[in-house]
């Protein structure tokens, strides 16, 4: 089992398998649907191209480092310095040591404190294509 890492250029941040769980969701299709007030279903096709999702789950992630594994503060500053969110794309490699191109496609990281200093929750990334 390998290691999840987040790479961006010079940039490396590996977690523990543990820390950083990963699901390939099946395609998503990008529709937009409302009701209108008459009860008028009406769907707008945004594209004919599906989006393949990544669902990240993070479980007891550390605030700190903990020797070569990255902790929430290192995650934190990866997306604010290093990709700057969903600006730049990055390799995502999991725990079977499959890589991908993916981008940010979560609006906030919005992770809970568990306890004092330990982070869990889960967000999305985008395989490009």
């Amino acid at each position: 089992m390998a290691n999840p890492t987040f790479v961006k250029d010079a940039t490396t941040k590996t977690f523990r398998p543990g820390n950083i769980q990963a699901t390939l969701l099946s395609d998503q299709h990008r529709q937009r649907r409302l009701v209108s007030s008459d009860g008028t279903v009406r769907v707008l096709e945004v594209s004919t191209v599906d989006d393949r999702l990544i669902q990240i789950r993070v479980v007891q992630l550390p605030r700190a480092d903990d020797g070569s594994f990255a902790g929430y503060d290192s995650l934190r500053t990866f997306l604010n310095t290093t990709i700057n969110w969903a600006q730049n794309t990055f390799t995502f490699t999991d725990a079977d040591s499959d890589s991908f191109t993916v981008r940010w496609w979560a609006d906030s990281l919005d992770l809970e404190e568990t306890k004092k200093d330990v982070f869990e929750g889960s967000f999305l990334l985008r395989v490009e294509v």
